[in-house]
């Protein structure tokens, strides 16, 4: 056990969890063996060192959110290795060996770094910027066009959209939901506190004072009445 981590003699990695077990209250775990395909959850410029094949640490490298790679060493005393995806490193795609020889490596303790979990399936948040050989994108109603775009255009090769029926009665339901674009406000006007009739007064024409492009009293934007 080190630091509420089990490592197994057949080189499985076992990680706590926020998550209790409802009935024995015990923290639950993950398990991660050879070979297994993780995300790196947090950024880290500290405790996760990017290593080359050479064995050289690499400068100005650092392990990002949403870092894709395949656990490839675990050590008894909690040290792990992940061979990071080449995919972007200029190494090969149809080149097995090319990609295991030359792809970087991330090498960090669990005791100072447990911030990973399995990288099967990513949001599509996580899977901006990154470019994969094909993609099976899962449709939901949380989804509009800016999103469906970044989900639908991760992939070298191919791409397919799936969607639940409790969701999307049918593919014309689906197209015109994500045919939208969800915009999100960039200012919103919170109540004014009436006891302050200064800075009401002063703030009462908002609408006219941006319809007619003039410096917004800075004020007001420090007493929090535009957000």
């Amino acid at each position: 056990m080190v630091n509420g981590t089990t490592l197994s003699a057949q080189d499985v990695l076992f990680i706590d969890i926020p998550q209790r077990d409802p009935e024995t209250h015990q923290p639950l775990q993950k398990g991660f063996a050879i070979g297994d395909k993780i995300v790196f959850l947090k950024n880290d410029k500290q405790n996760v060192r990017i290593v080359d094949a050479q064995g050289q640490c690499v400068p100005h490298q650092s392990i990002k959110n949403g870092t894709l790679g395949i656990l490839e060493k675990v050590s008894d005393a909690g040290d792990v290795v992940v061979r990071l995806d080449s995919k972007n490193q200029g190494v090969d795609k149809n080149d097995d060996k090319s990609q295991h020889d030359c792809a970087l490596r991330a090498h960090f303790n669990i005791k100072n770094y447990h911030h990973i979990n399995h990288g099967y399936a990513l949001t599509t948040h996580k899977s901006q910027g990154q470019t994969v050989d094909f993609t099976l994108v899962a449709a939901s109603k949380s989804m509009d066009a800016k999103s469906l775009y970044v989900a639908m255009t991760r992939h070298r090769d191919d791409a397919h959209l799936f969607y639940a029926r409790e969701d999307f009665a049918d593919f014309k339901a689906l197209s015109l939901h994500m045919s939208r674009f969800h915009n999100k406000d960039l200012a919103r006007i919170t109540p004014f506190d009436l006891k302050t009739p200064k800075l009401f007064n002063g703030c009462r024409n908002i609408n006219s004072v941006f319809m007619m492009g003039r410096p917004f009293c800075g004020n007001c934007i420090r007493r929090g009445i535009l957000i």
